[in-house]
């Protein structure tokens, strides 16, 4: 077992930390290009349900500037979840034994699982909607779908979910094995910004639910 840790050591010792070049600057921006366009097909629907709201309540108030906020930033941090993984892989790299391992990959990779899925299940929905549903609305029900589809507040649980159950994973294992550089860094603090989604949002649900019925 110490010459396991010894070995494991010494591997990762072996690799150099990687430093931020021009096709890493490259993939951050692309990655913000796509969390940009997310936002604007996202923004309109939103935008429309925040308006229809009308509940005339501090606490309220506050629930819809942070769903603003988190709507804002969701697509930002989504992309940036997806493109860690694709940092991860370039070299210099740790080696595949050591990647199964690393906290700050294995959190972005899971939450990119769910992204995926998530994105599947609008695609195969679209198709549905488009051959079923849309005729008979016309362009207004076509771009309803189209925002509402992108709005994912709905499932934002989902890829904080997925990162506590990674991590537990590694952690119960003892394989908790973390890279000094800004890559595993990064996916690090992705997984810890998706962990606290769920607290944040559930207290502000709370809260939103108890003044719907006068507590404040």
């Amino acid at each position: 077992m110490q010459i396991d840790a010894v070995v494991r050591d010494s591997e990762r010792d072996s690799i150099a930390p990687r430093r931020l070049t021009l096709l890493d600057a490259m993939i951050l921006v692309v990655a913000s290009a796509v969390g940009l366009a997310w936002y604007r097909a996202a923004s309109h629907q939103f935008g429309n349900y925040c308006s229809r709201a009308g509940v005339p309540s501090p606490i309220f108030a506050l629930y819809r500037r942070s769903l603003i906020g988190f709507e804002t930033a969701f697509p930002f941090l989504a992309a940036l979840t997806m493109a860690q993984p694709v940092l991860r892989l370039l070299r210099p790299r740790p080696s595949w034994r050591h990647l199964r391992k690393e906290p700050g990959w294995i959190a972005c990779l899971s939450a990119t699982v769910v992204f995926a899925l998530a994105w599947a299940h609008i695609a195969m929905t679209w198709a549905v909607w488009m051959a079923v549903v849309a005729p008979g609305l016309g362009n207004i029900g076509n771009h309803d779908f189209i925002g509402s589809a992108f709005n994912l507040t709905s499932s934002c649980f989902l890829p904080g979910s997925c990162v506590i159950v990674a991590w537990l994973v590694l952690w119960s294992g003892r394989r908790w094995r973390g890279f000094s550089d800004w890559v595993d860094r990064l996916g690090r603090l992705l997984g810890f910004t998706w962990l606290a989604v769920i607290p944040i949002r559930m207290t502000f649900g709370v809260l939103w639910a108890l003044s719907l019925y006068g507590f404040f």
